[in-house]
């Protein structure tokens, strides 16, 4: 369990003949046993706090399992502080965003992924920055009114005591010198992980705005398809952007042909059969492929087969292409900038 499916598929690409079989078991076994615990948290969260906090339910256990391995790399006693800024936000993101304008939506979803990525991912080699970005667009997507915001608020609760506990326990021994103050501290506009903080910050945030502004259904794809583009501190968009689109393109479209042909008796094993193959690799096309199913799943229900798989493609179009151009313009926009301040571009980190 300890393993990440890339590694033990190095182990079994390098293990001898005699050794694969036991790394093959290994990394089946471990899926299982995540899809499992997955199943089980989700639907034991969902029927105690109800269907409307399915989406904290959902990236509650991806904080689960992220906080486990990962911490954030200071002193555990202040990440506590940390994760509760970092939920408050969600839960006020998902209790009043929503009814500001789209200008003050924008502003209020910058400051806010702003201070997640602050408070989560000062060290961006940890990995864990798409944990807390996706948690948000997706828990703020899913807004709350009236006493569903009482239920919403027990839910976010129950998911800080939880994930403090967690991180008390399994990161306290690794305790650091680095304290919650030195994070502001650090905030550089010449710093490689302030400029990608602020990038993937703005850039989702616009994403979002102009997703509001012109009224497109499921919001919240586009932020998925912006964030994924620009998560990478560095790395070839175009490449990325090419992939993703590929993989939601022919996931969409395998998705409406199994509803289409297969028994409809079997339909419901669709979306965790592709999340068991889904922790099996490690490859972007494949990932963005085999998650359109349980997106899918879920979308049909609302909008039916066809045009779910029509708002999805569509959605994630708009996202990449968005992400893309932002992308394009924040590095003409930095290099203008680095040649009027000509300070050296530092890789500072805490």
């Amino acid at each position: 369990m300890q393993l990440s499916p890339g590694v033990l598929r190095q182990k079994i690409t390098n293990a001898p003949k005699n050794n694969k079989k036991k790394y093959v078991i290994a990394l089946l076994l471990r899926d299982f046993c995540l899809l499992s615990f997955a199943i089980g948290y989700i639907t034991t969260f969902i029927s105690v706090f109800g269907n409307e906090n399915s989406s904290v339910a959902v990236a509650s256990f991806c904080m689960i399992i992220s906080l486990h391995f990962v911490g954030f790399g200071f002193r555990a006693s202040d990440g506590v502080i940390a994760l509760a800024i970092v939920l408050l936000i969600m839960f006020i993101g998902s209790v009043l965003w929503f009814v500001l304008p789209t200008a003050l939506g924008l502003v209020a979803n910058l400051i806010s992924i702003l201070l997640i990525l602050i408070l989560t991912s000062s060290r961006p080699e940890l990995g864990n920055a798409g944990v807390y970005v996706f948690s948000y667009i997706f828990i703020t997507g899913m807004t709350v009114t009236g006493s569903l915001v009482i239920t919403r608020g027990l839910a976010i609760l129950t998911v800080f005591i939880m994930l403090s506990l967690i991180l008390l326990f399994k990161h306290s021994a690794n305790d650091s010198k680095i304290r919650l103050h030195h994070l502001f501290k650090q905030i550089n506009l010449h710093s490689k992980t302030t400029q990608w903080h602020i990038r993937l910050a703005l850039g989702i945030s616009i994403v979002i705005a102009i997703s509001d502004w012109s009224n497109l259904n499921r919001p919240v794809w586009l932020g998925y398809a912006c964030m994924s583009i620009l998560l990478p501190q560095t790395g070839n968009y175009l490449k990325r952007a090419h992939h993703r689109l590929a993989g939601i393109v022919f996931g969409s479209l395998l998705f409406i042909i199994c509803t289409n042909y297969l028994p409809e008796s079997i339909l419901f094993i669709l979306a965790p059969a592709a999340g068991f193959c889904l922790g099996l690799t490690i490859n972007y096309f494949l990932h963005s492929l085999l998650n359109c199913f349980g997106a899918l799943t879920l979308a049909t229900s609302i909008y039916g087969l066809s045009l779910s798989g029509s708002i999805r493609i569509w959605d994630n179009f708009i996202g990449i292409s968005i992400a893309l151009i932002f992308a394009a313009l924040f590095e003409i926009i930095l290099k203008i900038y680095q040649k009027n301040h000509s300070l050296p571009l530092t890789n500072q980190s805490i």
